[in-house]
């Protein structure tokens, strides 16, 4: 165990080699113990953790997929390892589904840790133990990495209900939760009204005065802001925005400084873009471009509105789309539907120029 632990903590420390040879080391010793489960968990575990500080995820992923098929190591390990494995997996499954890899089953693995960490925490802690907080929110934002809305939102609601029982309906820990529940109906585009409420809910909680609650309020403010913008009521957003910077500029640590470096930058809050050019034909969008095999890219260059909306909007480029080539009006009127969070400056919504949005066609 305590090989393993210096291993984990050599790796972390970028001695890649070291910490090999001290898992080395590890294995070595626990293969002379005899059979030792736990002990077994805990240094294969450390292993995938060096693998995974090394670059080398799909190494890592095998050695974790290992211990999910190690039945007597996974009986002996205490939940708290069980655990630390689920997470590891998620973590790499979200390396995994990017490029270089782009491993076809990244995201089955991931949802199989979610899933199994959740049960697993319920079964020992007990369905409203608090101490099922962290992976409940771990599985929720692997649910949003992989846009996997529903999913998430169930893993969400069940946090909430948890931490209400646990700390009071107006406790300040609900604020993260009930931000990404709320964020759930943005990301869908669907029930705004559900999405106020949980955004209001979050407004309602007894902060404490610090830094932190601060930016939970700015943040549940601004929220209100985004919903206002994506379901076409811009003019309202307006009081909402301002109000999320008074929340930052009012505070000594953030002050009108800080609430304009977080308001800085226009966010995007939708995106009517399809992804390549085989699915724009599939969904009868063929004048977004003519179908072709990618990749490639089209960038676009436009200005945010203060209440959202884009103008000046203008095809910059497009590179490598091997014969899709672009529509150049057709493309223009579905990003001209995006919505965006606008700069605030001074507790102002104020115009953005010169934006920039890539496309890539994959």
């Amino acid at each position: 165990m305590a090989l393993a632990d210096l291993a984990v903590a050599e790796s972390v420390g970028g001695d890649i080699v070291t910490a090999t040879l001290t898992i080395d080391r590890a294995t070595a010793v626990l293969g002379g113990a005899g059979d030792v489960p736990f002990a077994r968990f805990a240094v294969v575990l450390a292993r995938a953790r060096v693998q995974a500080a090394d670059g080398r995820p799909q190494d890592a992923m095998a050695t974790c997929q290992r211990l999910l098929m190690d039945k007597a190591a996974l009986k002996a390990a205490p939940v708290e390892f069980r655990t630390s494995n689920y997470q590891l997996i998620l973590a790499l499954a979200g390396d995994l589904l990017r490029p270089p890899w782009e491993s076809p089953v990244a995201m089955t693995r991931g949802n199989r840790a979610a899933a199994s960490m959740v049960d697993d925490e319920r079964t020992t802690y007990g369905r409203l133990s608090p101490e099922r907080i962290p992976g409940l929110m771990d599985a929720a934002d692997w649910y949003s990495l992989t846009a996997q809305i529903s999913r998430g939102r169930a893993v969400l609601v069940e946090v909430i209900e948890v931490a209400t029982d646990a700390y009071g309906a107006r406790d300040a820990r609900l604020a993260e939760p009930l931000l990404a529940l709320g964020n759930t109906y943005l990301d869908e585009g669907k029930k705004p009204d559900e999405a106020r409420q949980a955004f209001m809910r979050g407004l309602g909680l007894a902060y404490p005065a610090d830094a932190e609650s601060a930016r939970y309020r700015a943040s549940l403010h601004a929220a209100l802001g985004d919903a206002d913008v994506q379901f076409d009521a811009p003019g309202a957003g307006a009081a909402h925005y301002a109000a999320a910077w008074r929340e930052l500029a009012g505070h000594p640590e953030w002050g009108p400084g800080g609430a304009d470096a977080v308001f800085a930058a226009p966010v995007p809050l939708y995106l009517p873009v399809v992804p390549s050019p085989k699915v724009a034909v599939s969904n009868d969008l063929r004048g977004w471009v003519r179908p072709g095999p990618g990749p490639g890219t089209l960038s676009f260059i436009f200005t945010v509105r203060p209440d959202g909306r884009i103008d000046d909007l203008r095809l910059e480029s497009w590179d490598g789309v091997a014969g899709a080539v672009p529509d150049r009006s057709t493309s223009a009127a579905q990003m001209g539907r995006a919505r965006w969070r606008p700069r605030v400056a001074g507790g102002v919504p104020v115009a953005a120029e010169g934006q920039r949005q890539v496309v890539e066609w994959r």
